[in-house]
């Protein structure tokens, strides 16, 4: 990835289509420079090369440059006009001299993860926010999938992917996996104390997965919300046989090398208890934690069973998830978009850029090329009452990363419902959500 030269900052409208069984397409996806004008439809020296002269939805009444995979008349190559799935940039938005790749993930397989992707019919939006975490290793997908419990999916051939074996419990929300040993949270919504009748507790179980076919608890680690609800475990990354977790009010490490007796190595608590945390992501000797309001905080843990706080850095929205590659960080921040730090050094975390989208993004991932955001949107209400509101937008959207001081979003998705995650493994892309595992190869034309 180029290394950005200065800090930018893209604003974008998404008008999604509908791509019915399509996958996540770029050839249905156009690309309008609101404030180029042309003369001439199709071919037009205003616009840079590939691009083309027509009206759109941003331009009704006018001619503007788009990109599409278009001929010389400015259609598609289907022949539509494609302005019903426009994405329109701002004009200092992009270089003449960089068209965006178009981006396809081909939809290759399904597979059902329980009646309902393990989302009861009550509170089902809530549970697709807690649950429904996903997590690669051993060429399987490890699920933690709500009431249905831990869900293995062998993907050694991603085309014939099967349920390969399932672990029930109460509530999984969380899982990671470290050699052939699985950390599963299981959220115990009934487990009451004296003290607060309403408490949480969670339990990291300890899952021995090697053999995939028939899981094995073999320890328990048990965390109690007290006096706090706002203590939940919402993430984990296992390395060494030792599992990291976040929570809404700390970030902490157990010792798993001995599953009959797993141990608390260390815990760093925040002074403010989160309304929203998300992921956690390890490179190298650092953790980072994407913690809600508190931000992002990074953490040396190259000295075992030790961490040290190095950096925080506020996020303008609740840090949801996190990723790192290549000396950057990309956080989501809710509703305000992705931020990417330059972590190169780690103690000194800068601003790289930044964009913005019409979504909230729960989850991303990301391969070579591509960053991949599941994103929701809820109308107006609570959504978490027996009656919750209806879904006004969600799916899966990919930005293209190749240049990282030109982010473009390059295909969309949103034929999903209530997608929950989504997990990158070289050129496969994996989104759980209601309906089970979906299984997308990615493919570009450059």
């Amino acid at each position: 990835m180029q290394k950005p030269q200065r800090t930018f900052a893209i604003s974008l409208h998404l008008l999604f289509a509908v791509l019915l069984g399509s996958g996540c397409t770029g050839k249905e996806i156009n690309y309008a420079d609101g404030d180029r004008p042309c003369l001439v439809e199709g071919t037009d020296p205003e616009c840079p090369e590939g691009w083309y002269c027509r009206t759109g939805e941003k331009s009704p009444d006018s001619l503007r440059c788009y990109y599409a995979s278009s001929d010389s008349d400015g259609t598609d190559a289907d022949g539509s006009s494609g302005t019903d799935s426009s994405i329109y940039f701002d004009s200092d938005s992009h270089s003449d001299s960089i068209q965006p790749a178009q981006l396809h993930l081909n939809r290759i397989g399904l597979v059902v993860t329980g009646e309902t992707g393990g989302f009861t019919s009550w509170g089902s939006q809530e549970q697709a926010d807690i649950a429904g975490k996903l997590t690669f290793a051993n060429n399987h997908v490890y699920i933690a999938n709500g009431y249905a419990g831990l869900q293995i999916v062998n993907v050694t051939d991603p085309a014939s992917a099967i349920l390969a074996g399932e672990l029930p419990v109460e509530l999984a929300t969380s899982v990671a996996v470290d050699g052939t040993r699985a950390f599963l949270v299981q959220r115990e919504e009934q487990w009451y104390n004296t003290e607060n009748p309403w408490a949480v507790a969670d339990d990291i179980l300890l899952v021995d997965v090697q053999d995939a076919s028939t899981p094995q608890i073999v320890g328990t680690y048990r965390t109690y919300c007290l006096p706090s609800y706002w203590c939940m475990t919402s993430s984990l990354e296992a390395a060494d046989g030792t599992v990291y977790a976040g929570s809404h009010k700390d970030l902490s490490a157990i010792d798993g090398s001995h599953p009959d007796l797993p141990t608390l190595s260390w815990i760093m608590s925040a002074d403010n208890n989160a309304e929203y945390t998300g992921g956690l992501a390890l490179d190298g000797g650092f953790l980072y934690h994407a913690f809600g309001e508190n931000g992002v905080q990074v953490v040396d843990i190259s000295i075992p069973g030790e961490a040290r706080l190095i950096a925080s850095v506020d996020t303008p929205g609740p840090a949801r998830d996190i990723v790192v590659r290549d000396g950057f960080a990309f956080v989501a921040v809710g509703n305000a978009g992705v931020i990417v730090l330059d972590v190169s050094a780690p103690a000194n975390p800068t601003l790289a850029g930044s964009f913005e989208m019409d979504g909230y993004i729960r989850r991303m991932d990301i391969s070579d090329n591509a960053l991949y955001l599941v994103y929701r949107n809820y109308d107006e209400g609570d959504a978490y009452s027996t009656d919750p509101p209806g879904v006004i937008d969600e799916g899966i959207v990919g930005v293209d990363i190749r240049d990282m001081t030109r982010l473009i979003i390059v295909c969309a998705d949103n034929t999903l419902i209530l997608p929950s995650d989504v997990i990158v493994h070289g050129n496969y892309v994996f989104v759980h959500d209601s309906n089970g595992l979906h299984i997308f190869q990615e493919e570009y034309e450059q």
